[in-house]
């Protein structure tokens, strides 16, 4: 009788443990989704004062295009990024990759924060400027398919997409976070200490932030185990582009699309109020927090919709 009893209980205690894990390796992948993307959008909301300090000019829309142009760069890397810190996480588990995005943000950030500008070391000030750009897109293209992995092997099969959506969740809550600190930035300073200093104090945020993250990413479990791995397999980026290039080629227009429209959202958007129609800004960073907000806080609850979950009964 006691036996039966073990044996009923056993599948229940592990069920939990089960549900207990996914549930942390989720919010730890969310939470550190949302940092690095806080950090990654940052520079989109700074680039009407980071324009004209690092890229001076008689024409101020030149001023404001070359620091977009900066702004665009990351993007550039980020498929490297993808592939370089895949590869890590393939051969040395989840969590080693997923620390080493945060690492690599954070220090962009950081130093972002602390970069001299053209007064101080001339040309050299826009080189690091786009250096330090470079390191955060490479650092958020191996953050997002690092956190959508590691929190889908973590996930029960019933419960993928669910868990799956705090990575949206995150890195545009990460827009919403950004968008809400450069407000209070704003509202708390001058439009001459703004310029002079103000604007590195969002950046300077991410040290403290990135350590936070760290210290939770070290309390969830691998969710990799090497000897389910196909050997066989030596190069998974290249077997990708061999087997399937139609489905590549369909996913990275659908990215593109998709992402291209929300950019002007999440990006675009307040520059065009602030800039172009001359709103004040912190109202602008206001309206920003909300509305990218609301969209960051509906992802989950549509995908327990969607997939008739209950996770969130």
């Amino acid at each position: 009788m006691f036996e039966e009893q073990t044996t009923t209980i056993q599948p229940v205690v592990q069920s939990a443990e089960k549900t207990t894990k996914a549930r942390r390796a989720a919010i730890a992948g969310g939470v550190g989704t949302l940092i690095e993307y806080y950090d990654f959008s940052l520079y989109g909301y700074m680039a009407v004062i980071i324009g004209p300090l690092f890229f001076p000019s008689d024409r101020p829309v030149t001023s404001l295009l070359s620091a977009l142009a900066v702004f665009g760069t990351a993007y550039l890397v980020r498929p490297l990024g993808g592939l370089v810190f895949g590869h890590i996480g393939d051969r040395y588990g989840r969590k080693k990759a997923l620390m080493a995005t945060l690492i690599c943000m954070g220090a962009g950030s950081t130093a972002m924060g602390l970069l001299p500008t053209p007064s101080h070391i001339g040309i050299w000030a826009a080189v690091l400027l786009v250096a330090v750009r470079v390191v955060q897109g490479f650092s958020a293209g191996g953050e997002v398919g690092g956190s959508a992995t590691f929190i889908a092997e973590s996930a029960p099969a019933n419960r993928k997409a669910t868990y799956g959506s705090f990575t949206p969740l995150g890195a545009t809550g990460g827009f919403a976070l950004a968008a809400a600190v450069a407000g209070v930035v704003s509202a708390l300073t001058s439009d001459s200490q703004m310029e002079s200093w103000g604007w590195r104090i969002p950046f300077l945020l991410a040290l403290p932030l990135t350590l936070f993250c760290l210290w939770a990413r070290t309390r969830v479990e691998e969710t990799y185990d090497s000897a389910e791995t196909d050997k066989s397999i030596h190069s998974p980026a290249g077997a990708i582009f061999r087997r399937q290039p139609r489905a590549l080629a369909q996913a990275v227009a659908i990215s593109a699309a998709v992402n291209g429209t929300a950019y002007i959202g999440l990006t675009y958007m307040t520059i065009h109020l602030a800039k172009q129609l001359g709103y004040d800004a912190t109202p602008v960073y206001w309206v920003a927090t909300i509305a990218i907000g609301i969209s960051a806080v509906c992802m989950p609850w549509v995908e327990c919709s969607a997939t008739k979950s209950d996770w969130c009964d």
